[in-house]
């Protein structure tokens, strides 16, 4: 498609590249700056993320869950107290944070705890949880420009998961969870 400025392309190619007058697949999320929530969906179909497919979490009270609010992309924004436990539908769930977006865990239990389905997490802290990612029950991990770390017991566990992990540190965590000393990444039960 043809094009002059952003506001003549849309969908999956949302960006107008002015050197081509083409539309284009967005490559990051400053590309998406007054779209939506900000949010370049690169690690799908390139489109700059809705408002209708979004929920912003900037406090513990709003943390969702993706079955019940029937929204596949969780912005978090800030510094957030709160565990996340889902079990994730067949459609992928995106997490992403901005603001320094950081979740904390109380201590106790996984920060982000998840089962089934596929979730991505990108630019984000996780800190706070015993351990800070537990991916479980055949469940995709899909981890980019994240920080685990600073987690009572261990930093990812994956439990018959599968994963994709890029450009992320898992740094000065607790050793121990269930008796298995580990302060990094623990692959137990392989997918």
């Amino acid at each position: 498609m043809a094009c002059t400025s952003n506001s003549h392309c849309a969908g999956s190619t949302p960006i107008c590249e002015t050197s081509t007058n083409t539309c284009r697949a967005c490559t990051g999320d400053s590309e998406c700056t007054g779209i939506g929530p900000g949010v370049c969906m690169d690690h799908q179909d390139g489109r700059c993320a809705s408002d209708a497919e979004t929920v912003v979490v900037t406090s513990a009270a709003t943390l969702p869950s993706p079955i019940t609010s029937g929204k596949r992309l969780v912005v978090i924004r800030g510094s957030v107290s709160g565990t996340i436990a889902w079990t994730l539908p067949s459609s992928q769930v995106t997490m992403v944070g901005q603001t320094s977006g950081t979740l904390t865990g109380n201590g106790t239990a996984a920060t982000v705890h998840v089962t089934g389905g596929d979730i991505y997490i990108r630019d984000l802290l996780i800190t706070g949880g015993a351990p800070g990612v537990w991916a479980s029950g055949g469940n995709i991990l899909r981890l980019r420009n994240v920080s685990v770390s600073n987690n009572t017991a261990g930093g990812i566990m994956l439990d018959g998961a599968a994963f994709d992990i890029k450009n992320t540190t898992v740094n000065s965590n607790g050793s121990n969870i269930a008796g298995v000393p580990f302060g990094g990444i623990l692959i137990q039960n392989t997918p």
